[in-house]
């Protein structure tokens, strides 16, 4: 698939990802921010040199699943559940052909005023479509 292509989606493949972000919302999703790096665009010398931090945009997702996984090697884990409905117009606004492409691009995910660290990204296909997304980050 070209990245400038738009993809229809089948019914089954939007029935599965509409039922997905269904469940979420039951199970009492809560919202959280992906951190994404803003689009390439000129530069100034402080960005340049890394004095000023590059630019970033903040987009909330909601629902999300946040899951409590412990401390892990001295580090908290956490686990994000997040339907990849919620992430589709992003997708297709930022040129992505997969959500989780999208996610491994960002910069991270902010949660009560702290940045969380992405560790893995692993998607849960049905019906030839991403319906889940199952996000593993570091606080």
């Amino acid at each position: 698939m070209d990245i400038g292509e738009v993809r229809l989606l089948s019914g089954r493949e939007n029935a599965a990802m509409r039922a997905t972000e269904a469940m979420l919302r039951a199970l009492g999703g809560a919202s959280i921010i992906l951190r994404l790096p803003a689009p390439a665009s000129a530069a100034s010398i402080p960005q340049e040199l890394g004095i000023d931090p590059p630019a970033t945009d903040d987009v909330e997702l909601f629902p999300v699943i946040v899951r409590d996984l412990g401390k892990h090697a001295g580090r908290h884990r956490f686990e994000l559940l997040i339907a990849a409905k919620t992430l589709q117009a992003l997708v297709e606004s930022r040129g992505e052909s997969f959500c989780t492409s999208l996610l491994n691009a960002a910069a991270g995910f902010v949660r009560e005023g702290k940045l969380l660290i992405l560790a893995d990204v692993r998607a849960v296909w049905f019906a030839g479509a991403e319906c889940l997304l199952r996000v593993i980050v570091l606080e």
